[in-house]
């Protein structure tokens, strides 16, 4: 008689929706989460993307089940989620999580949030409200509206999880990056706050150093050897980070049915220098 797979096979089976999971470190996720054998739906706001997602996902294989001859191919779909809005913002996320749950028939076990905008580099002394509202509706309001909804969605139980992407600057602020430190921050106090108003579903946040993705194709080269090289240099494994470790983080969230309510970080090492 065999020996049960009981570390490989904790997400076989189970419903994951990874929210930014067309592209970048959601990508990895959502590949990761199909390695070990989970159905995963990807979300983005453009439709192409995920479009494209779903046809490179599906070419992933799952060595849980080795009989397969197209590995993936009944385990990934996905839809558009616009979470850039404010006035369909809840329209739109709940219009998500009843497809991800065909209409409440199948509850999620985990949701997965690493969407992200552009960055704004910018002082208090430069901004007005409304310039901070903005700024942080994709990072923070929408993770906080869509933890709102998870109730009726979610598996209620501590092996059911929800993830959110926070960043080392919470910690290690630079400059003309205030407002995008103050929203870091509060994500991690989001999760602290959800991770109790949710139980038993598990709530934490990832705290994220530099990775390089797609989001910095439209930089500059000259600016990215800059940044990447300064970053590099400061961290203590000295080396920038990649997608497909940045996902690991994640993974162990889903997994580990005793965290909730933390941040884990992920910087090489950067917050000790």
């Amino acid at each position: 008689m065999s020996t049960p797979l009981r570390f490989i096979s904790k997400l076989h089976g189970r419903r994951v929706l990874v929210l930014g999971g067309t592209s970048g470190i959601g990508f990895a996720v959502a590949e990761a989460a199909l390695e070990h054998g989970a159905h995963v739906i990807v979300s983005s706001s453009n439709q192409e993307k995920v479009n494209n997602a779903i046809t490179r996902l599906r070419k992933v294989a799952c060595p849980l089940e080795p009989n397969s001859s197209d590995p993936g191919t009944t385990h990934v779909t996905g839809k558009t989620c616009n979470v850039g809005n404010r006035a369909t913002l809840k329209a739109n996320l709940e219009a998500l999580l009843e497809f991800a749950t065909s209409s409440r028939t199948q509850l999620l076990d985990h949701v997965v949030y690493t969407v992200g905008d552009h960055i704004v580099m910018a002082t208090y002394r430069q901004s007005t409200v409304e310039d901070l509202e903005n700024r942080q509706l994709v990072r923070l309001t929408a993770p906080a509206i869509l933890g709102g909804l998870l109730p009726n969605y979610v598996t209620k139980s501590p092996t059911s999880s929800y993830t959110l992407t926070s960043s080392t600057t919470a910690v290690k602020p630079p400059p003309l990056l205030t407002s995008y430190t103050t929203q870091t921050v509060a994500v991690q106090g989001l999760a602290r706050g959800l991770a109790v108003e949710l139980k038993p579903v598990r709530v934490n946040a990832i705290e994220m150093g530099l990775v390089p993705t797609e989001m910095h194709d439209p930089w500059p080269q000259e600016m990215k050897d800059f940044v990447f090289s300064k970053y590099k240099d400061a961290t203590l494994t000295g080396s920038l980070g990649n997608v497909v470790d940045a996902a690991e983080p994640y993974l162990f969230c889903m997994k580990s049915a005793y965290i909730t309510g933390t941040s884990i970080v992920s910087d090489g090492g950067n917050s000790l220098v």
